[in-house]
């Protein structure tokens, strides 16, 4: 909703941060993507997200009767050349002998930062 909070932080600076959690083994800590982005807001009949209703993809996420609701938006997230995780790519064993420094990466985009 564009009246909502994160709306409204949004609108006042589109920098943002994000963080993707989850979980591959049942111990140890979860594994995370995360980056730097810069976001915008879509209205809900956009040209790039019609398409997308139209044709049932973004079903999970508009079947609650967003559609329908005066204010309604998208997030679009634009992110940054550089994306760090902590888990992905690391094998099982490495994690479980040392949780604490065989996670972490970094990549770059080397190409999306001469943009």
């Amino acid at each position: 909703m564009r009246s909502s909070r994160k709306a409204r932080n949004i609108a006042d600076n589109p920098h943002v941060g994000v963080c993707i959690v989850y979980r591959r083994l049942p111990v140890g800590p979860p594994f995370t993507v995360h980056f730097q982005a810069t976001a915008d807001l879509v209205p809900m009949d956009h040209e790039t997200v019609r398409p997308l209703i139209d044709s049932g993809q973004l079903k999970s996420i508009i079947g609650h009767g967003a559609l329908d609701m005066d204010g309604a938006c998208f997030v679009r997230i634009r992110p940054g050349p550089t994306l760090h995780s902590f888990g992905p790519g690391v094998s099982t064993i490495d994690l479980i002998r040392h949780p604490l420094t065989s996670g972490g990466r970094t990549v770059s985009n080397k190409d999306e930062a001469q943009r």
